[in-house]
């Protein structure tokens, strides 16, 4: 049996590659993803997930791999207060790939 501790986060389905920093990282992350860089801008979450799941499926070490949303941050009150465009993904995203890609 072997066991190799991983995760990953999904990235929010709202994820746009249209900020300056975005638009010459996108070039960089597509690379480390093995994706081309016009997909991942055109459709950056359709691309993420599959370009994810590939890499798991393609892989020799890892069977299996956790994947995690990331919340959005809230005040004591339970109010949003802040929702990064790029990581925040619901448990119904989470969910929706999961079956997708089981």
């Amino acid at each position: 049996m072997k066991t190799v501790d991983t995760h990953t986060h999904l990235l929010s389905r709202d994820v746009r590659f249209d900020r300056l920093f975005d638009k010459i990282a996108v070039r960089f992350f597509a690379r480390n993803l093995g994706v081309d860089p016009t997909a991942l801008k055109d459709r950056p979450w359709e691309t993420y997930v599959q370009a994810m799941a590939e890499a798991v499926r393609n892989s020799t070490y890892i069977e299996k791999t956790c994947l995690f949303g990331v919340d959005s941050r809230v005040d004591a009150r339970g109010r949003e207060t802040h929702r990064d465009r790029t990581v925040c993904a619901g448990n119904s995203d989470v969910i929706e790939v999961a079956h997708r890609y089981p």
